[in-house]
């Protein structure tokens, strides 16, 4: 009992003695040298006591087991295991995944700072040389202008969710403004942009989706509309119950007093407000304001001039 407790390794089995560490280890492996192995009989429980009588017997034993303790081949064992115990491999990819995710991060933040700052995508990979420079490490990938796009665009992505999960769990009213236009490949699309009151901001107004609208009238306008908000969880019940005001342009698409589409959703939603956009009529007053007020034509002729100069320049 006393030699179990000073040597915890020690296994008697058949009146014969064992290594519980060479058993469990098996091979050195990694370990493994020139001229050191684990010993056959210690693996197999087959030390024997050698000696005339009983007090030569257990000298012999308690010379082996001295001996046995210190041998290169055990001391390998014993790191062996211990390693195992400490799951390094496990280790090893956990601490590389944290130092991975930690590169990661500091690039979308720096992303993430382009698109707040409203700077041009070809700054990330200026932003991650000067960190580098400083002796940050910001990882091999994910510099190009083309990823910070790919970022900007999932973070966006969402930070639009997280806002519209907190709208729909907490019941908030909602406004929604929408602006018809052409893009670029000179197809009709439709932006669409929410105001609510969100947890810990207040009331934001921030940009929903945009849509590709197949035709431009009134009532594909609405449908679209409708099927866009369905998409991201705001069914017709939540609606009925919880959208109070419908804002847009003056054209006649949208406001028309017969078949505008604001007509439209009054007439699913008769609680609705509907609200001529106040950016639009301010535009409008002003540009009537030049028309009745000569002198100031040729302040106009001036800016508009000075527009088309910024515009083509680089």
């Amino acid at each position: 009992m006393q030699k179990c407790t000073e040597y915890p390794w020690l296994v008697c089995a058949g009146g014969k003695l064992g290594c519980k560490v060479c058993q469990k280890v098996g091979t050195l492996k990694i370990e493994q040298s020139q001229g050191v192995k684990l010993s056959s009989e210690w693996v197999a429980c087959s030390i024997e006591p050698f000696g005339n009588n009983q007090r030569d017997k257990l000298q012999a034993l308690r010379k082996k087991i001295f001996d046995h303790k210190s041998t290169r081949a055990h001391l390998a064992a014993e790191k062996i295991l211990a390693s195992s115990a400490r799951n390094s491999l496990q280790e090893a990819t956990a601490r590389h995944n944290k130092e991975v995710n930690e590169t990661t991060c500091r690039v979308f933040r720096s992303a993430y700072k382009i698109a707040k700052k409203e700077r041009p995508y070809s700054d990330l990979p200026a932003d991650i040389e000067l960190q580098q420079l400083n002796g940050i490490d910001v990882g091999r990938v994910l510099h190009s202008d083309h990823l910070c796009a790919d970022i900007i665009s999932h973070v966006a992505t969402e930070m639009r969710r997280k806002l519209i999960a907190d709208i729909i769990s907490n019941g908030r009213k909602l406004a929604i403004l929408i602006d018809e236009s052409t893009s670029v490949s000179c197809k009709t699309v439709l932006t669409v942009c929410m105001r609510a009151a969100v947890t810990g901001s207040g009331p934001l107004t921030f940009f929903l989706d945009m849509i590709e609208l197949p035709r431009a009238d009134a009532r594909t306008i609405k449908n679209e509309l409708l099927g866009c908000l369905a998409k991201f969880g705001f069914d017709s019940n939540y609606l009925h119950k919880h959208f109070i005001c419908f804002a847009a342009d003056g054209a006649s698409t949208m406001l028309g007093a017969k078949s505008g589409v604001a007509t439209l959703l009054v007439n699913d939603f008769p609680d609705l407000l509907v609200w001529h956009c106040s950016n639009h009529r301010l535009e409008l007053a002003v540009g009537d304001t030049v028309k009745e007020v000569i002198g100031i034509n040729n302040f106009q002729s001036f800016v508009d001039k000075l527009f088309t100069t910024y515009c083509d320049s680089d």
